[in-house]
């Protein structure tokens, strides 16, 4: 009986151990990819600059003035998401009504839940982008 209690009381440790281990590693895994997503993914400016340089064969003189340029196009793109933005959640709060009619009770709670957690998603994401992923303002 006695050995019994040992190999139970061993296996119970081990798969306590590897339960503390799945857990605490799948959170590692999705910290460090959030953070080395944002830290590998180069601001757009700077990719659409490495673009144009390297296809265009661009001398230092026009990168200078084509990366004013392409700043700006830049900034006015981000206000127009921001001036829009508005418009985007009313139109997507209205298909979340729309769908609702054609659900159940349980479904419609589902689907409350997906889209908080895709309207938290993507206010994170934004947030992210609006700091300007280190990039300085245009000239």
């Amino acid at each position: 009986m006695k050995r019994w209690k040992l190999w139970s009381g061993l296996v119970a440790l081990f798969l306590s151990g590897v339960l503390i281990g799945a857990v605490s590693g799948g959170f590692y895994v999705r910290q460090s990819m959030k953070e080395s997503y944002s830290k590998w993914r180069p601001p757009a400016r700077e990719l659409v600059m490495k673009k144009l340089t390297g296809e265009l064969e661009l001398d230092d003189e026009q990168r200078v003035k084509i990366g004013k340029i392409v700043c700006r196009i830049h900034e006015q793109i981000r206000e127009v998401r921001r001036r829009s933005r508005p418009e985007l959640e009313r139109i997507l709060d209205e298909g979340i009504i729309l769908m609702k009619a054609e659900l159940s009770a349980e479904q419609q709670e589902k689907l409350d839940v997906l889209h908080e957690k895709v309207k938290k998603r993507y206010r994170r994401d934004r947030d992210a982008r609006m700091e300007g992923n280190g990039q300085e303002p245009c000239d």
